[in-house]
């Protein structure tokens, strides 16, 4: 009985070591989670810092356009050629900063996806090792249990031997209660000859 307590017990607080190492690992992959969550925001408020820099640099820029345009424009009157031509180079200008920009804006989206797939990979990782721990684990409770069986199957073997043995015995002192065996009188008690 001792045997099948200790094994209850250990069975008992196996199961609270799984539940507590389950609870463990739900907690490290809600930290996982928000970790992620943090990071692809800190990511999304970086790009649009970037992006929102990169629309005040290019306002600037255009507003300095505009006024260079202006310029031209007093200018025309007195030089027409020298006007087209600086009209041409401004025109060439804002072309090159809106490909500019346009680069910039893909090249921040690249950079913002290769850190995604990163993090997906990694989290795809902790989670494959969370599951592998989990099985190992789910195999040793299985093995335990299996064991447990076989123990409990040896103490009732046992034990039922034991039952029948006293059965015996009683059926013997019986026997020599009624009277079925010699009995001697030995110092002062009753010895009973079989």
């Amino acid at each position: 009985r001792k045997q099948m307590k200790d094994a209850a017990s250990r069975r008992a607080e196996e199961l609270a070591e799984l539940g507590r190492r389950r609870e463990a690992l739900e907690e490290e992959f809600e930290k996982a989670q928000a970790e992620v969550a943090s990071a692809r925001q800190a990511l999304a408020d970086s790009h649009e810092k970037e992006l929102s820099d990169m629309r005040e640099r290019l306002q600037r820029q255009r507003l300095s356009i505009d006024g260079i345009l202006l310029q031209i424009h007093a200018h025309t009157k007195a030089t027409s050629e020298t006007a087209g031509r600086l009209g041409r180079e401004v025109i060439e200008s804002r072309c090159e900063l809106q490909k500019q920009g346009v680069q910039s804006v893909n090249n921040l989206k690249k950079l913002q996806a290769e850190e995604l797939s990163d993090l997906h990979a990694q989290w795809a990782l902790r989670l494959e090792q969370a599951s592998d721990r989990n099985n190992k684990l789910h195999d040793a409770l299985v093995n335990q249990q299996e064991s447990d069986a076989r123990c409990l199957a040896e103490c009732r073997g046992e034990y039922r031997v034991v039952a029948e043995m006293a059965i015996k015995l009683a059926g013997v002192v019986a026997s020599a209660e009624d009277g079925h065996f010699p009995v001697l009188r030995h110092d002062g008690l009753k010895e009973v000859v079989l």
